[in-house]
């Protein structure tokens, strides 16, 4: 799907979706961003999650009320940071399974987190995987709340 780093032409549509500027971002944030206004477009709906390719410039300045520490329901957004620093990454949820979930995530890849190659589908932890935490999840529409 990339084309070089955090370039081609679906990853350039991805990060031209949140700011009309593609300049080689890491563009996960992007891509959710880019199914958020696809489902706003096809439902006539707007979604509360604040708009930004920084993952936890979304997370800090999304409405309380959209922010889920447990379980929501499956269509919700998760997001992760990356140590103690200020990166992340972000998915979203199709469904749980125990202490896992499976996620459809942008820029990552069969061996990565983040900064990978693609879209891929991904069995990740509800709380920590490697060295990126689970900081919540977001319910970008009202109905996915429980």
């Amino acid at each position: 799907m990339e084309k070089g780093v955090n370039s081609g032409y679906f990853v350039e549509l991805c990060q031209r979706t949140v700011d009309n500027y593609a300049g080689g971002e890491a563009w996960c944030m992007a891509f959710i961003e880019s199914m958020l206004g696809y489902v706003e477009h096809k439902l006539g709906v707007i979604s509360p999650v604040f708009s930004s390719e920084h993952c936890l410039t979304v997370w800090q300045n999304t409405p309380d009320k959209q922010r889920v520490k447990n379980r929501p329901l499956p269509g919700a957004i998760i997001i992760w940071r990356h140590g103690s620093t200020s990166n992340g990454h972000t998915g979203i949820v199709t469904e749980f399974l125990g202490d896992k979930m499976l996620t459809i995530e942008g820029n990552t890849g069969n061996g990565s987190f983040r900064e990978g190659d693609g879209v891929y589908q991904k069995k990740r932890s509800t709380s920590i995987d490697g060295d990126m935490r689970v900081m919540g999840f977001l319910v970008p529409f009202t109905k996915l709340a429980v």
